[in-house]
Formats: structure tokens, sequence, C-alpha cells
């Protein structure tokens, strides 16, 4: 009897325990900013032309981006956490020159549509984005 009245006493404990002690875990993406982009939206010319976005976070990846709305989230041809690389993609060249730059540098646009850009940034469970559009060719 008093055996089986430890054991009960014991397991009650630990599952009081492990109920009051747990955390409900951050849902994915639940962080704070901690890349602190200097903006978050550009506009370019229909010319070639570029772009220098700084951050106050220094840790952070590209994890993505979409031209036009075909998403490229497949950029594992790089390390993607090292302080600096860079994406070339048909029109567009995007460098993580250090810690705290983003340059950005896009081709004339010929097309008589806009270019819309989308860069995805992640710095652990954080997520935030820097849109590009480059305006159209206009014809006179």
């Amino acid at each position: 009897m008093k055996k089986s009245t430890f054991i009960i006493s014991i397991f009650t404990i630990i599952l009081s325990l492990s109920i009051f002690s747990c955390s409900k875990p951050l849902p994915l993406g639940d962080w704070d900013d901690n890349i602190f982009l200097s903006t978050r939206y550009v506009e370019l010319s229909e010319l070639e032309d570029s772009v220098t976005i700084k951050t106050e976070g220094n840790f952070w990846w590209i994890n993505g981006l979409s031209i036009n709305g075909t998403e490229y989230y497949n950029l594992k041809f790089t390390n993607l956490q090292k302080d600096r690389y860079s994406i070339k993609k048909e029109f567009l060249y995007v460098e993580h020159r250090d810690p705290t730059t983003l340059f950005i540098k896009v081709d004339p646009n010929p097309n008589t549509q806009k270019r819309i850009i989308r860069i995805d940034l992640e710095a652990g469970n954080y997520f935030d984005h820097v849109t590009i559009n480059q305006k159209a060719k206009s014809y006179r």
C-alpha cells in the first residue's frame, strides 16, 4: 500500500511540474522585428537601376524571392547564412554585401508592364520582405 501511494505521489508531482512548467511555444514568425529594414518598398526606374537597403540587425538571410509572381524558394546553391553572397535571376541581381547591407540591381525593363520583385528575409523566427517595383518602358 505504501509503495503504490509513493508511486502515485511521484507521478502526480511529475505530471504537475510538466503541466505548470511548460510555456506555450511561439507560433512561426512570431518574433519581434530583429532585422529593422531601412525601407520595405522601393520604386526603380525602367532603366538599369539599383538600391542599397540597410538593416540594423546583423544576422539575417534571404530565404526566397519572387519575380512577377513566380516564386524562387529553393536558393540552396549558396550558403545563405554567410555574411556575403549574391543571387542572379533573370534580370535581377541581389547581393547580401555584409551583415547590414542588401544591394539590389535590375537590368532595363523593355516591357510595357512594370516588374514586381519581392525579396523575403528571415532572422530566426522573424520574417520580413522588401518589395521593388520597376517601372515599365514608356512609349511616346
